[in-house]
């Protein structure tokens, strides 16, 4: 049987703390709304937790957890999603953007969804093939080591030699590698 992208994604990010099956978002929904009903001398300490932490709105005739706000704030609401909502809207949101990385992702998603980590993005971002086709093809222009380049050597004869060679080769200037530089380069004008 093919497992696909989404399976292993859910897979990956279930065990993260800030992240919610669809069964426990209905929970904590409705633990939030038993919180909000019971009077203040009745709460637990968790129904301060959940007042604290949630909010409920009307959406389309659902009701949906969000971030709590206070009155004060104008802030936009942040939704809570489900770990099998996050795969799709994150999704979504990386091919609008035409494949942007994690910082791209990241201001626009946590605008609109409170619980979706900058791991998690992550996470899918190596799942993404044009993404990692993309940044396997820029490593590999750019970490060759079988560079070959062209450098004199006393007699003026061309060698090929590798990067790593040439780097191996280098010794830190001191000063009396210095000295014995400017020596070595006023015999060759003499």
């Amino acid at each position: 049987m093919m497992t696909s992208k989404r399976d292993i994604f859910v897979k990956t990010i279930a065990t993260r703390r800030s992240v919610y099956s669809q069964d426990r978002l209905e929970q904590i929904l409705s633990e939030s709304i038993q919180a909000k009903e019971k009077e203040p001398g009745d709460r637990t300490a968790k129904d301060y937790r959940r007042i604290k932490r949630f909010d409920i709105v009307d959406v389309q005739g659902k009701q949906r957890l969000v971030a709590a706000r206070t009155d004060n704030e104008e802030k936009d609401i942040r939704f809570f999603v489900s770990i099998e909502e996050m795969y799709d809207i994150i999704d979504y949101t990386h091919k609008k953007m035409n494949h942007g990385g994690r910082d791209r992702l990241w201001p626009i998603l946590s605008k609109q969804y409170a619980n979706i980590p900058r791991e998690v993005i992550q996470t899918y971002l190596k799942m993404c093939d044009y993404c990692c086709k993309r940044r396997k093809r820029i490593n590999t222009d750019s970490t060759n080591d079988n560079v070959n380049l062209t450098v004199h050597n006393d007699t003026n004869e061309l060698m090929d030699t590798s990067l790593t060679n040439i780097i191996h080769d280098i010794q830190p200037l001191q000063p009396t590698n210095i000295i014995k530089h400017e020596q070595h380069l006023q015999q060759q004008q003499q």
